[in-house]
């Protein structure tokens, strides 16, 4: 990607840009990736600045601005449910009675090419488990199981998708 001005005038060279402004003139810079790229950073006057950047020139000023590829950020998602209290026959099911649970997801509906199981620990029953490591901007398609204490599996439960964020949703 490059940085670029609308208003001054960049000559660039070998990755280097450089322009003349007079001093406390400003300029407008803005960031802009090559096809399957995206801003990651700028650095020095324009750090934590989104694609533009605006600075006062009142000395000579160097920064630099990178990116990175789409796709590549990691992102998560928080998926939540409810414990169960029957089994399928209907007879009740206790939540000393819960081995474990997986939840599988994939990028496909229907096709779930992970999994993470959630185990029991001191009688306490989770209903959540954050997906990590995920494809930022992805959707996900989830569903899980229970395990009960005599290693019997429930049925796979409805599908949800979620896409996968930054942010646990």
């Amino acid at each position: 990607g490059s940085a670029f001005s609308l208003a001054a005038d960049l000559n660039c060279s070998a990755s280097v840009c450089s322009t003349q402004v007079l001093d406390g003139g400003s300029v407008t810079l803005s960031a802009l990736g090559v096809e399957g790229f995206e801003l990651e950073a700028w650095s020095g006057l324009c750090a934590g600045s989104p694609s533009d950047c605006t600075i006062v020139v009142d000395d000579d000023v160097s920064l630099s601005v990178s990116f990175i590829p789409i796709g590549n950020q990691v992102g998560s998602v928080l998926v939540n449910w409810s414990a169960p209290v029957e089994r399928e026959d209907g007879s009740p099911l206790l939540a000393d009675d819960i081995l474990s649970y997986t939840v599988y997801y994939g990028q496909k509906s229907g096709e779930y090419s992970d999994a993470i199981t959630v185990e029991l620990t001191g009688g306490f029953v989770p209903t959540s488990v954050t997906l990590e490591d995920l494809e930022e901007g992805m959707t996900y398609y989830i569903a899980g199981i229970t395990v009960d204490a005599n290693g019997v599996s429930s049925q796979l439960s409805n599908e949800i998708q979620r896409t996968a964020s930054s942010i646990l949703q």
